[in-house]
Parts: C-alpha cells; structure tokens; sequence
C-alpha cells in the first residue's frame, strides 16, 4: 500500500512540473514592436526572433537587446523561417551581436532591397534569402567570419548585381545564386576548396567568375571556371557573349552543367576531353553543331535542348546515355561512331531526325529511345540488337517503315512492320504507315504494348492464333472503324480500344467472354453507344452481363455464322513480278459476315491484297492465307515464285558540270542516271554516285566513266544489271574563279624596286603553278605606281580577277622627339568647348598623328584625334597627347565650373535611380519642393513638383542627353537614355 502511495506522490510531483515547464515556456515569447522573441538562455541572458503572425513592414531595424518585464536580453540568434513570406519589409539591419542567422529566415521577402549580414555569421543558410527578388544590397563587413554559403541561399535575387563572397568562405552550396538574373561577376575567395553543382545556373547577366589566385583549389581564364589544375572546366558563365569559345588543351572533363544555358554558337572542345557532364550543354541553343573529337563519355542530358543540326558520335563513345539529346528539334542527322552499343532510355526524344540507321556495333536500344520523333520517316535496325524497351518509336507521327537487318538474330520486318524474329510477336505497327486496311500476319501470337497506337488504319483483322492484345495497343486509333477479336483471344490489356472514338463495328468470335481477362478502361471512349459488338449465336446475354463488355450499348448476335472457308487454288507457281487471283467461298454462302482478312507467310516472295490478288516478288515459296472475321475459318494456298530475274540497262543522262578542281572526280546524282526495265511500284536504285572525267581540264562534252554500279533497294533481288560500266558525253569541267592580289609595297628613294608580290584567293589546284611576273608603272619621283598583272598567268583552267596594288616611293622620316600641348584656358565651364593644339618636335618630323584622352570623362570629353574638349559636370580632368611615332607624351590640367546659369550647383547628393534612365525613375530626398533639370549649357528644361520624400518621376518625354537635377540647391548628375 505504501508503495502504491509512493508512485502517486511521484506521478503528481511530475504532473506539477509539467505544468510549471509550460507555463514557463509561454512566458518565454515575447513581442515588442511587432518583432516576436523567444528566450534561448538565461545565462547569458539571450534571445532569438522568432516568426510572428503580424508581419513587420517598411524599414525594419532589430535591436541589439530588448528589456521584458524588466530584465534584458541580448539579441544574437534570427529563427528558422524568422521573416519568410515578409512582403512589406523593404530593408533590414542586423546588429552585431546577431550570430546566426536561421534556414529561410528571409524568403520569399520580396520588397527587401538592402540588408546586412553581421561580422560573427558563419554560416548562410539554405535558402536563407531565397526569391528576395528586389534585393539590390548585401552589406558584410571586410572582417567577416562568414565560411560557408548553403544550398539555394540566394536563389532567385533577380536585382542583385553585385555580391563580395567573404575572404573566409571555404564552400558553396548546390544552387547557391541560380536564378541571380543581374549578377554581373563573382571572385572566388582563396580559401574556397568546394564549389557545388549550378551554383550560376540561370545567372543571365554573370560574365565573369574570377577566382583569387592564391586559390589552391580553383582557377580562372578570362572568367571562366576551372579545377586549379585547368583539367576541369567547371562553369562558362551564361552572360559571357562571345561567338567563339575554345576550350584550353588542358582540360579532361567538362563538369555538370558548364555550359548549361550559354549563348555560344561555336566551342571547340580540346583533344584531352574524356568525359562531358550531365546537363553540360542544356539549354545552348545556338549550338548548332560540336566536334566530339574522342571523348569518351557524355552523361545523361548533355545536349537536351540544344540547337544542334547534326552530330557525329565518337568512335571511343560506348553508350549513348538517357536523353543526351532528347528536344534537340532541329537535330535531323546522326552518325554513329564503331564503339556505340547502347542508346539509352529518350536518349534522342522529341529530336527533328528524319531517317535513323542504327549501325551493327548497337546491341541495346531503351524505353521511348527515339519517342515523338515528329519528323521520323524511316527507321533500319542493325544486326546486333538484341535488347529493346518499350514505346521505342511512340508518337513518331511520319514514321512508315522500320526495317531490320536480315542477319538479325531477335528481330525481322516485315513490309516496314516491326516483330520480333519469330514473328509471334508484333511489336510495331508505324504511325505514318497509309494503308486503310492491316491483316495481322498467321504467325503472331502477341500484339504488343502500343503496337499500333495512334495508327491511321480503318480496318484491323486479327487472325486466329492471336491470343494476347497488349495494353495501349490501339489506344488512340482514331480513324479505326472495324476490328475483330478470334476466339483465341485469352487477355486484352488496359487501355487496349481506348480513344477509338469512330469505331462503328467489333466482330467477337470470343465464345467464352468470362474466361478473357480485360484490363480497365479497355474499352473507354470506345463509341460504346453506337458501335455494333457482334457476338456468337446464343452468347448475347454473357457479353452483356460481362464487365466491360456491357459498355456497348449495341450488341448483336450472328444468326448465321460461317462454317467453312475455301480457296480456288490450293497450289500455284507463278514468275517474279507475275500476278495471279485467289477466289475465296464461304460456306453457308449466306453466312451473316462474309468479310475477309488475307496474308503472306512472307511478303518477300509473295504480296496479297485485299481482295485476294496475289503478286510473286522474289524467289521461293510462300503460303498465303485467307481468314474469315467470322468465326476465324481459313483456307491456304502454296505459291511458288521462280527465281528468274530481269535484266536492266543503265544511261546517263542530263549534264554534270563542276569547276576545275585538278582532279578528274565527277559525282552524279539520282537524276543524271536512267535505269530501264524496272517493274511499275518496284524500289531498285544505284549504289555508285561517282564517275570519272577523261581528263581533269577544262571543256565541255567531256566523257564521264562510272564503273562498279550495283543494284540497292528493297526489290533489288528481282533484277539484274546487264552491265555494270556506263559512260557518256554528258560532262563540264568550267574554269575555277581565282582572285590574284598585288601585295603594296614601298622604297626610300633612291633605292632599288623590292620583289613584286601576290596574294591568291583561292589556291591553285594540285601543284599547279604561275608563269610570268608583275610589273609597275614607271618612274623615281616621290609618289604612288601601280603595281600591275603585267604577264603573270594561271593557263586557261582558271579565271584570274587581278586588283592591283601600290608601290609608294617616300622619303626618308624624319622622327618624333617631343610633344607639347597649347591651352588657351585651363579653367572651362560646363556645356563650353575648347580646342587644344599639340606640338611635335620637330615640327616638320615625318608622322604628326596624335592621340587625345581624358582621365575624367564625367568631368569632361575630348576628341581622340582633334583634340577638341566638351566640359560636361563640374571637376577636373587631365588632358594626355600621345604621339603616334615614339610614343612621347604630354598633359595638362583643366578645371570644369559652372556655367552661369548654374552657379549654385553643387555635387550630387541626392539619391535617384535607375540612372541611367529610359522614362521612369525614382527620386529619394529629405528636402521637398521644386526638382529643376538643366541641359549641360545651363537652360532649364523641365520642373517637377517633389511632395514626397520617395516620389517616381515621369521622364518618357525628356530627350536623350545628359543632365543636371536640382532641388533646394542639391544637386545630382542625370542620364536619360
């Protein structure tokens, strides 16, 4: 019992100090002038500011201690999310005694232009200022202990310009200052050893990451971001603008996202690079072509949304990785290096190429590798792919053929259709293919996963040892009309008819609808209400009480199905390019769905249409087969295909021309060949493109020879060439345009003529050479000659444009070896000019060219050449000459007053901006009354009423120039744009 008394004693004891500790913690927060506190410690005596619900507006200065219910408190701690979300504060300051400073104490404050960050910071957090988008000033004292900036600190200070990262900064965190859109340069401090990924990405204006040399970590060429050994380049700054950017020899990798962004149209990667970077390239899209040179890895996303055209992958490149180019859209030509095994997963979505050849080398292709391709038309897979993923060509809305190597050992076509070797599986059906009418061929089994999604067929037949229809197979098929399902049907996929929105008749032959697994939304949007479900005699009910066949809203059973199927023929032989007609007669001949579906064992051999007419294509025996829709019954016929090929005769024709070149290559295209004999719908083109002239000089009706011509394309095997050499008298060799340059020349007089020499544009061809010389005018006196062709020739293969040049006959110079300067008046006022005078020594020296320039260009301007002085604002400047020859120099002083009308000016202490301005700016001043502009020559153009001490001021109508405002005797110089 006592021991039981105990434990309660001991459980209120604790209840009470439970109590005592909240009651203690609420009296720990406390608000003084809108800023919320909470106590952090007793002794010493400390405090934090913490977030409250009444969120501080305009200038906001937190105290250095705060005094509640009379004891004080040392401010030295801002909260985690202290101020975030702070939209009317429009400036901050931090006392000194502030030592840390919480994650996102001030995001989202975007009213705030200028804050201050205390010297005993260490640390600035994650997100501390993010989306501060006003943010113009960061104020931090020179003896900072500031060592690290943390991830997305200041992401999204898109006003500010310029940032010192403190001495004592050792690292920087993942994006850092992305999105700083005015950030115009940044120096790395030297004790900086980490640098995370995209700390500049979305930097627009950054032109310049210099890094302090001392650095032993990092280094900088023209503002550009390396590894200190240059073996890495790390960033190009986004705002950098050069056309041409060549990468140093030294460099081995380009790191994540370097270039990420750039405004480069050219960069010329060095021999030493290995390996590109994810994201390097992203987004450079006025990139329109880069030599990989022998790289040997690029990392997932390197190009994406690039501008590229074309690109050719390294030999040393083994994997294309996942979406490398994916929205390159004016990408329309790849070429694969000998090493390539693998394309990656999207590696080139949404790309513009129009023809793909994968090569030999390529083992395995990934999931929607080249999906939304939108300009795709033709598609040839290598020998060696063995692997591939899903959705390879989704959305390839022009594709119409995927052709496969014949040596492939896990993949064939067949009439551009996509299966798999043993055709049991029918993986692709081409978008862009035209036909109206598709009969799935006898030997497929499965009908894969999107096969033929968004397909512009209007009738589908799917003969009877079909038992698997994907999902997605037809989802889309907008155009689709009839389709049937064979009894074999064991399983259709989700989403199989999805968005078969014209879909007007289904002819089932599924006996047992309750045994086929549907997956769901099978049938959605599927024109349920008026689309015809033909079902078995006496099976109506079954479909109707069958998710989700109960959809369709018109089912209807066959009264009388088709029993048997026969053929005219069983057994046929027929020639290549002979055509024969398969009748079909169904039994009863009054069956209630006569309709059939007819295919080729192999449409290599032997094509059927439609309607049964049968066409021999290459040598060898096919099997066609006829089906009906209803009840899937079939009938087959043998045919025989000899192996007699027809012959072909080749001309030229039409007329190739090319300007000399000292070679006798002559290249033909398709048009200057004329190919006889070939069979009308039939493919068969050249392989050869080139010829030969009989000579390599100029001249017309010149032979043309092309040997070793031999038959490409798909219907190649039915034909023959009866000779495989051409020639004809079908060539033009013109003479070849050349442009010969006299080089100018000059002599002292009294001396001998130097040699007389050209530049030629372009160069000769193959060792051909001049003959003859140049020759001038005659003649000794002081002056210009022309320099002449004289008998200088190239022979008749060439056009020679001459320009002539000058022979210039001076005297001897005479040297520099003084200047000095003339000033009628070294005091000027504002808006007046003054013209200075330079005197060389000695007066008659040869070269009297001088230049002007002005230390103080505000103050005043001169004429580089003239020597012609503008006083522009009150000051001084210093004037220097400086001597073309010798490079001898002289200064003198000037003094800029007021004009007249503008005595009282004085320096400008009044605070307006943007300045330089195009029409609105703002005006922040303690004096109000009238603000007064004057024109550099003292006349007053405008006066504005100022009622306010931060007041905008409308200046659309004032004209470009240079101006001085004025009110209650401050002054400020103006610029409006």
């Amino acid at each position: 019992m006592n021991k039981k008394l105990q434990q309660f004693r001991i459980l209120i004891v604790l209840m009470l100090m439970n109590t005592s500790a909240v009651i203690t913690a609420q009296a720990q927060e406390f608000t003084i002038n809108k800023l919320k506190y909470k106590v952090i410690s007793t002794t010493p005596a400390e405090v934090e500011v913490k977030k409250s619900n009444i969120f501080p507006n305009g200038a906001v200065t937190i105290p250095s201690s705060v005094t509640n219910s009379g004891k004080t408190y040392t401010v030295t701690q801002i909260a985690e999310s202290g101020f975030t979300n702070c939209k009317l504060m429009t400036s901050v300051m931090i006392p000194n005694t502030v030592k840390t400073i919480g994650t996102s104490a001030f995001r989202f404050c975007t009213q705030i232009t200028t804050i201050n960050i205390p010297q005993n910071v260490k640390t600035i957090k994650q997100q501390t200022f993010e989306s501060c988008s006003a943010l113009q000033t960061i104020t931090i004292p020179s003896n900072s202990e500031i060592t690290s900036i943390e991830a997305n600190a200041f992401d999204g200070c898109e006003a500010l310009k310029n940032f010192t990262i403190p001495d004592k900064v050792e690292s920087i965190g993942n994006f850092a200052f992305v999105n700083c859109t005015a950030l115009e340069n940044v120096t790395i401090p030297a004790l900086v050893t980490s640098i995370s990924n995209d700390i500049f990405s979305g930097c627009s204006s950054l032109a310049a990451i210099n890094v302090t040399p001392s650095n032993s970590t990092y280094s900088s060429i023209d503002g550009v971001l390396f590894n200190n050994a240059q073996t890495i380049l790390i960033r190009y700054p986004m705002g950098k603008i050069l056309t041409t950017y060549n990468v140093p020899a030294s460099v081995k990798v380009i790191e994540n996202s370097a270039f990420k962004g750039s405004s480069l149209p050219t960069i010329n990667l060095g021999n030493a690079i290995e390996t590109i970077g994810n994201l390097a390239f992203h987004n450079c899209e006025k990139l329109k072509s880069i030599d990989l040179k022998s790289v040997k890895t690029i990392e997932r996303e390197a190009f994406r949304n690039c501008g590229l055209t074309s690109i050719t992958i390294p030999n040393s490149i083994q994997v294309i990785e996942e979406q490398v180019f994916a929205n390159c859209k004016n990408l329309t030509s790849i070429n694969f290096g000998t090493g390539v095994n693998t394309i990656s997963s999207r590696a080139f979505f949404h790309c513009g190429l129009t023809t793909v050849t994968i090569p030999n080398s390529i083992h395995t292709i990934g999931d929607n590798a080249f999906d939304n391709c939108e300009k795709l038309t033709e598609v040839n897979i290598g020998s060696a792919v063995a692997n591939i993923g899903t959705n390879l060509f989704a959305d390839c809305e022009k594709l119409s053929a995927i052709n496969v190597d014949e040596a492939n050992t896990k993949f064939c076509s067949d009439e551009g259709v996509f299966f798999n070797k043993d055709k049991d599986l029918l993986i692709t059906y081409p978008i862009g293919k035209t036909l109206t009418e598709y009969t799935v061929p006898q030997s497929v089994q499965t009908i894969g996963e999107s096969a033929f999604e968004k397909s512009s067929l209007q009738t589908i037949n799917i003969t009877n040892n079909v038992r698997i229809i994907g999902k997605n197979s037809f989802n889309g098929c907008s155009a689709l009309e009839k389709i049937n399902f064979p009894n074999s049907i064991t399983n259709i996929g989700r989403f199989a008819l999805y968005n078969c929105s014209n879909l007007q008749k289904i002819h089932s032959s599924i006996n047992k609808v309750n045994a086929v697994t549907v997956g769901n939304y099978a049938f959605d949007n599927a024109n349920n209400t008026t689309c015809i479900l033909y079902v078995p005699k006496g099976k109506k009910t079954d479909y109707k009480n069958k998710e989700p066949w109960d959809s369709f809203k018109n089912i209807q059973e066959i009264a009388k199905s088709v029993v048997s199927v026969s053929l005219n023929e069983n057994a046929k032989t027929i020639n290549i390019s002979e055509s024969f007609k398969l009748v079909a007669s169904i039994d009863p001949s009054d069956a209630d769905n006569k309709d059939l579906a007819w295919s080729s064992s192999d449409n290599k051999i032997a094509k059927v249409d439609n309607t049964g007419n049968v066409t021999g294509i290459g040598a060898g025996t096919a099997t066609i087969t006829v089906t009906t829709i209803d009840g899937g019954k079939t009938a087959s016929c043998e045919v025989t295909v000899n192996s007699t090929k027809i012959s072909l005769t080749v001309s030229l024709i039409g007329k190739i021309s090319k300007e000399y070149d000292g070679t006798t290559k002559a290249s033909l295209t398709a048009d200057n060949y004329k190919l006889v004999g070939v069979g009308t719908g039939d493919k068969v083109n050249l392989s050869n493109t080139t010829g030969v002239f009989a000579d390599k000089n100029v001249g017309t009706g010149k032979k043309i020879t092309v040997t070793g011509l031999t038959l490409i394309g798909k219907d190649k095997d039915k034909y023959f060439l009866s000779a495989t050499e051409v020639s004809g008298t079908i060539g033009e060799i013109t003479p070849k345009a050349i442009t010969v340059t006299a080089d100018n020349k000059s002599k002292v007089t009294g001396n001998t003529d130097p040699a007389l020499t050209y530049t030629v544009k372009p160069a000769l061809c193959n060792g051909d050479k001049f003959t003859g010389s140049l020759k001038r005018t005659a003649g000794e006196s002081l002056g210009d000659y022309d320099i002449l062709q004289g008998n200088l020739d190239a022979g008749t293969n060439y056009n020679i444009s001459f320009v002539k040049g000058t022979l210039s006959i001076v005297e001897n110079a005479i040297a520099v070896t003084g200047v000095s300067i003339e000033c009628p008046n070294n005091i000027v006022k504002v808006g007046e000019t003054i013209q200075l005078t330079a005197r060389i020594n000695p007066d008659n020296a040869t070269n009297q060219n001088v230049t002007w320039e002005s230390s103080n260009k505000t103050t005043a301007t001169i004429d580089a050449k003239k020597g012609l002085v503008t006083a522009i604002a009150i000051g001084t400047t210093t004037i220097t000459v400086t001597t073309e020859d010798g490079k001898f120099s002289a200064t003198c002083l000037l003094t800029i007053e007021a004009s007249s009308g503008m005595q009282t000016l004085r320096s400008s202490i009044l605070k307006l901006y943007p300045n330089p301005v195009e029409s609105i700016c703002t005006l922040e001043t303690s004096n109000l009354g009238i603000l007064k502009i004057y024109s550099l020559n003292g006349k007053q153009v405008r006066t504005i009423p100022i009622t306010s001490n931060k007041q905008q001021i409308d200046l659309n109508n004032l004209q470009s120039g240079i101006y001085i405002a004025k009110i209650n005797n401050k002054v400020i110089r103006l610029v409006k744009q």
